[in-house]
């Protein structure tokens, strides 16, 4: 019997082929890696790039601005536009707002770009983005321009400074009120500009800068020496005159402190407080004097304020002021001539002609102008002095102090050159002088007045006069009237009279 053969079955040792789901699951996460390790590796290589760049790296700002992914150029023009606000400058009782520019204060944008630049890319920077701090902030670095800060604090300064004021005094309802030294201040210009560029930042941060103030002391502080003077002023009673050469007449006007005090001003100057009297003042008082004055007659109150003024300050206490006469009209009277207008006013007639411009002859009712008989009076009058001569005595007399010091002969002019009576001063001496119309040498000649006001030549007082050089006149003839206008003494009173009357001496010339 054939035997069958039957082949055996045999198991691989292969594994199955998976099927195609299982083959996803494993090829998704390898690829996944994949593109993780690529982006990875394009990221690292970008961030190589840009850390590498000269841009400041994000997160980054300064003075408020974001600086990231900007070069350090453009950062430092971005943060020169940054100013800062306003700067309060206290004085205490005065107070200015300035702008931080106007101090002289700038960023220093340029470091502080580079500092950005720099700390964007500090070691430290990436422990700061491990723990999530992505934000750097870069501290504003300020500079000061010192030239600029000071050059307007000098301006301010002006507007703040106080100038001291001195101890004073003043009167005031009749009392002498002192009132103390008041300090002033100054800004110290150079202090406070120290001051600001010491600190700029804490002052830019606090918008805060104290002016530095240096006091000034009054230089006078002390009006106890004023008191102490017033006190020994106000025991004087001021003496003013007023003396009319014309009548020979005193009017007294004393005036006690209550009156005068009120006239003093108190000043200063090098060596401290000192009195000055207030000539404003005594002006008005010496105006109410003269308007009570008899009519025509006035106090001349530029000359007689100064005059009051230096007794005051010099301590005299005594002013003498002259009192003066308005110029005068003359109603035309019948018989009238212009000598004898002349003679009653005490002028001679060439004086009322010139006077009266085109004064042809005279009208009853005419109204003539007569000058001032202040024309023959030019020169300050001479106290304590006056001669005195009568034409109707032919006699003179010379007063000292209101005491007669000398009588004497005199002769005046015949009736064909008359002297003129009124009241004249001497006003130049000679010792020889010629008169060419009388072909007269005339000793110890003192001229008193010009009987024709556009002439030089004069009346006046002279000794026996001699003509041809030897051959003396009218050696007999003195006490009665023998000359052509002049007043003729003999010579040895002559010359006595010629020393004693100093120019300016009142003489009188009576009828």
């Amino acid at each position: 019997m054939a035997a069958t053969y039957h082949p055996t079955h045999q198991e691989s040792t292969l594994p199955a082929a998976p099927p195609r789901r299982m083959l996803w699951r494993l090829f998704v996460p390898a690829g996944l890696l994949l593109i993780l390790v690529i982006l990875l590796a394009t990221a690292g290589g970008v961030g190589t790039l840009v850390y590498q760049s000269d841009l400041i790296l994000p997160g980054v700002q300064a003075a408020g601005l974001g600086l990231g992914g900007k070069t350090a150029a453009e950062a430092e023009v971005a943060l020169n536009g940054q100013l800062g606000g306003k700067v309060l400058l206290d004085g205490g009782d005065a107070t200015w707002a300035v702008p931080a520019g106007q101090l002289g204060l700038a960023l220093d944008s340029g470091r502080m770009a580079q500092l950005a630049y720099q700390q964007s890319r500090a070691p430290e920077r990436l422990d700061a983005l491990l723990q999530g701090n992505w934000q750097i902030t870069v501290d504003p670095i300020w500079l000061v321009d010192t030239a600029s800060a000071e050059a307007y604090l000098w301006a301010i300064a002006q507007q703040f400074d106080l100038l001291p004021v001195n101890a004073s005094a003043e009167w005031t309802a009749g009392q002498l009120v002192a009132h103390p030294a008041v300090p002033g201040r100054a800004l110290d210009v150079t202090a406070t500009a120290a001051a600001l560029t010491q600190d700029p930042g804490r002052v830019v941060s606090e918008g805060h800068l104290p002016l530095v103030v240096r006091p000034v002391p009054a230089a006078i502080t002390d009006v106890t020496p004023l008191l102490a003077q017033a006190e020994e002023l106000l025991a004087h009673t001021l003496s003013i005159q007023g003396y009319n050469p014309i009548t020979n007449q005193t009017v007294e006007w004393p005036a006690g402190s209550e009156v005068w005090a009120g006239w003093l001003l108190v000043e200063a100057d090098a060596t401290g407080l000192r009195w000055r009297v207030d000539p404003t003042q005594v002006t008005a008082h010496l105006a109410t004097l003269s308007e009570a004055l008899p009519a025509g007659q006035y106090l001349d109150l530029d000359a007689s304020a100064p005059a009051v003024v230096s007794a005051i300050e010099c301590a005299s206490w005594h002013a003498t002021l002259r009192i003066r006469y308005h110029e005068m009209q003359h109603t035309v009277r019948p018989g009238d001539t212009l000598a004898s207008i002349g003679r009653e006013y005490g002028l001679p007639y060439p004086w009322l002609q010139q006077a009266n411009p085109g004064l042809e002859g005279l009208r009853v009712g005419q109204v003539v102008a007569i000058p001032s008989p202040d024309l023959m009076l030019p020169l300050p009058i001479v106290p304590h002095k006056r001669i005195v001569v009568s034409m109707s005595q032919q006699r003179m007399w010379a007063y000292e102090s209101g005491q007669i010091k000398w009588e004497w002969l005199v002769s005046t002019g015949i009736q064909g050159s008359p002297t003129t009576p009124g009241v004249f001063q001497v006003q130049s001496h000679e010792q020889n002088a010629y008169a060419a119309s009388w072909d007269l040498w005339m000793p110890y000649f003192m001229g008193i007045y010009r009987p024709v006001p556009t002439s030089e030549f004069m009346n006046g007082f002279h000794g026996l006069p001699s003509r041809g050089g030897s051959q003396l006149l009218w050696t007999n003839n003195l006490g009665r009237p023998v000359t052509y206008g002049c007043i003729l003494l003999s010579t040895e009173n002559a010359a006595v009279l010629y020393d004693w009357a100093e120019e300016g001496t009142v003489v009188e010339i009576r009828p």
